[in-house]
Formats: structure tokens, C-alpha cells, sequence
């Protein structure tokens, strides 16, 4: 069971939210969609909006998800954190359901595709998406990463935050 909160409302810090609790990142909806698992993203204000930003890779099964979605959510496990970050970030929803090897039970929320299990779940309306342009990356360091000598590079996605929801 989930109570809805005001954005404001979400505890923690948006860094160790990302960077260190991996969420779920999931883009279509009830009948049609797919997630992935993320350590990139931001919360905060843009265009006078509360937003969430997420990033995801063209290699990716769920980037074409991404660009046809009209709305993403962002969740947060806690006790099947670890399974449920293991299956959403190495597998692909093309070759498994990942829902399935989980044991996850999908919700449609305001929108979006929500799961029972998750202990916060963050519905975002996309207002805004662009892939990330090489020659506008000037730290050098962030280009010589091993993850960009395949020369593809991210893509933003930007969503005005619809709604919060925290498990009871």
C-alpha cells in the first residue's frame, strides 16, 4: 500500500539516491513497457517545474521505450534491492521478462507503470529529451571513459514530477 506525498516530501539525498541506490527506471505503460536499472539522474527544479532527470544508453533494449514514452517512473527497493538492481541493470527485456524473475507485480500510476514491491516510486510526464552531443563534453576525462569508446553516448530524459508514492 502506497501514500501519495508531495515531492518535497522525498527523504534522502538526491545523490546517494542515484549514485549509490541504483533505482529502476521504467518507460511506457501498463501494456507495453520496459526498465532498467540507473546511477544516473537528478532531482530538482527546471522551467519552474520539480523534475527528474535519467539517462539512458542507445545500447540499451529500453532506450527505444524511452523515446516513444510519454511517461517514466523512478523506484526505489528495499528488501529485494539487490536482485531486483542485478536482473534491471545486466538483462534484457528483450530476451527475459524481467518482472517475472523478480517476482514484481507492475501498477499503472498517473500514467505510469509503478511496481507493489518498490518502496518509493516517483511518476514523471517527459517534457523534455536530447541526446548528449560529444563536442559539448569538456572534460576530457568524461570522454576517455571505457564506457563511451563505442562512441555512443547518452541520452536525457526530463520528466515533470506527476506524482509520489511511499510504501506504507
Amino acid at each position: 500500500m502506497f501514500n501519495k506525498i508531495k515531492s518535497i516530501e522525498i527523504e534522502g539525498n538526491a545523490i546517494k539516491l542515484f549514485k549509490n541506490d541504483c533505482p529502476i527506471v521504467v518507460f511506457g505503460d501498463i501494456n507495453h513497457h520496459n526498465g532498467l536499472t540507473v546511477a544516473w539522474g537528478t532531482l530538482g527544479c527546471l522551467w519552474s517545474k520539480e523534475i527528474a532527470c535519467v539517462y539512458v544508453k542507445p545500447t540499451r533494449y529500453s532506450f527505444g521505450f524511452a523515446n516513444e514514452s510519454e511517461y517514466f517512473t523512478i523506484m526505489w527497493f528495499d528488501e529485494i534491492k539487490e536482485d531486483v538492481n542485478k536482473v534491471f541493470g545486466y538483462r534484457s527485456g528483450k530476451d527475459v521478462n524481467k518482472e517475472e524473475l523478480c517476482g514484481l507485480t507492475p501498477v499503472e500510476l498517473d500514467g505510469g507503470v509503478g511496481y507493489k514491491e518498490a518502496s518509493l516510486i516517483i511518476v514523471c510526464k517527459k517534457i523534455y529529451q536530447n541526446p548528449i552531443n560529444k563536442h559539448n563534453i569538456l572534460s576530457e576525462e568524461v570522454l576517455d571513459k571505457p564506457l563511451y569508446k563505442d562512441g555512443l553516448f547518452h541520452s536525457e530524459y526530463y520528466g515533470e514530477i506527476v506524482s509520489v508514492y511511499k510504501k506504507v
